[in-house]
């Protein structure tokens, strides 16, 4: 019989939302071990921190945290984002959008392969009810949208749970951590005082200041803005998250806030470094968000990543020197994770004046939809398939081999059922919005 030694005391360092929801999720899994939260700065470069974005992959972990989609959308927590529109982003200038939730089949066909089938009559979103929806302006009621939250609200619900869930809170913030690189023995607070803890989880953001041994693996390469100038902005909320590509970058508009991610450094801009740790379980630390991977502005899908990997840890519970198969583990998976994420961020690029260096992985994924439109499969991915394939389109790729299935359906029947398909969405958005 395997007896699991669960750690006696955890300390999670940080001070956003990330930092809250790691000590709540222990907190909560762990009702007999005593959690305690300890104060640390959160980087201008902490961008799940500071505008966290929950993809679909996420909610099961935001229910989990007592924190359900339609609970935070009800409080004003969250607004609802169902789609990505791409501007000036494709080799033609054509415009293309990316849903967050899975397209309804068609005929029994791949909804993209059905598509080409009939000679991609319409944009490929055009066959999306997410994006037609989001196009109009609504948010239909049995689709699954994205979540953009609010930060500061975000962050005092979490606390809040933390404390009835039992999570104490230092006597002062973090001042420095004391180890070696087989873990770290004590935290020192600013006022003197010292906490020991089994497990130590770093949620500083891109600042680690405690997993500082772990090894850090640079995306510069393949991710190519990582600068980031930010602005106010009192646009109104919109279903859409609109991306334009420009000379050396990109422009947006986030809540609250107009962007521009270069590659090159302009002034006041925040300076990112995309990559992610080669182990961020080593000893009795564990990293989480953007501590232990930053996978740069686009998208905004570093909290989506940290709630997957809080998820993950309380899967495997790795508590250290005592479970050094489990801490593998752990490390292989959200690794993977990880780099499967960048490897999709890094899809956008590779049409545009910036494209990135092509990892083996995505060289892989690119080569296996140009030959027959699919993609290799993953064990861990943030994100849908549906988006991939959207992605890859947008961006240009079609496969040089059609599908055996819509091969089968004459090419009139396959138009046909497209563009019935997409009077359908357009009219369900009308009788909506009327």
């Amino acid at each position: 019989m395997n007896r699991r030694t669960l750690p006696a005391h955890v300390a999670v360092a940080g001070g956003g939302p990330v930092a809250f929801a790691a000590a709540l999720a222990f907190a909560q899994a762990m009702p007999g071990t005593r959690v305690t939260l300890v104060p640390a700065p959160v980087p201008d470069a902490a961008l799940a921190d500071r505008w966290p974005l929950a993809l679909p992959s996420a909610h099961a972990m935001l229910a989990r945290l007592h924190c359900p989609p339609d609970m935070l959308l009800a409080h004003g927590v969250a607004t609802p984002r169902l789609a990505t529109r791409f501007l000036d982003w494709s080799a033609d200038g054509t415009a293309w959008m990316v849903a967050d939730e899975p397209a309804p089949p068609l005929a029994g066909a791949p909804l993209h392969q059905l598509w080409l089938r009939a000679g991609a009559p319409m944009p490929f979103h055009a066959l999306h009810p997410a994006c037609v929806a989001a196009e109009a302006g609504l948010v239909p009621r049995d689709v699954e949208p994205g979540l953009r939250l609010d930060a500061r609200r975000l962050r005092d619900g979490l606390a809040s749970l933390a404390r009835q869930a039992g999570v104490g809170l230092a006597s002062a913030p973090l001042a420095e951590a004391a180890g070696d690189t087989g873990g770290v023995t004590a935290l020192h607070l600013a006022d003197g005082n010292r906490i020991e803890a089994d497990l130590v989880i770093d949620a500083t953001g891109p600042a680690r200041l405690i997993a500082t041994s772990q090894g850090f693996e640079g995306w510069g390469h393949s991710l190519p803005c990582h600068h980031l100038r930010l602005e106010p902005s009192a646009a109104a909320p919109s279903p859409i998250d609109s991306y334009r590509a420009v000379a050396d970058g990109w422009t947006a508009t986030w809540p609250g806030a107009a962007v521009r991610a270069s590659q090159g450094a302009t002034p006041g801009a925040i300076a990112l470094v995309p990559g992610r740790l080669s182990a961020p379980m080593r000893g009795n630390v564990l990293a989480l968000g953007e501590a232990a991977v930053q996978p740069g502005p686009l998208g905004l899908t570093g909290f989506t990543l940290a709630l997957a990997q809080i998820a993950l840890a309380l899967e495997l519970l790795p508590t250290g020197a005592d479970m050094p198969l489990l801490a593998a583990e752990y490390n292989r998976r959200a690794n993977q994770r990880a780099d499967r994420m960048r490897d999709f961020l890094a899809a956008h690029y590779i049409a545009t004046t910036t494209p990135p260096a092509m990892t083996p992985s995505l060289a892989t994924i690119i080569s296996q939809f140009e030959r027959r439109g699919t993609l290799p499969p993953a064990d861990e991915d943030s994100v849908e398939r549906d988006a991939w394939i959207a992605v890859l389109i947008g961006q240009g790729l079609r496969p040089e081999r059609s599908d055996p299935i819509a091969l089968g359906i004459p090419r009139e029947v396959a138009r046909r059922a497209v563009l019935d398909r997409a009077g359908q969405w357009r009219a369900a958005a009308g009788k909506r919005g009327s």
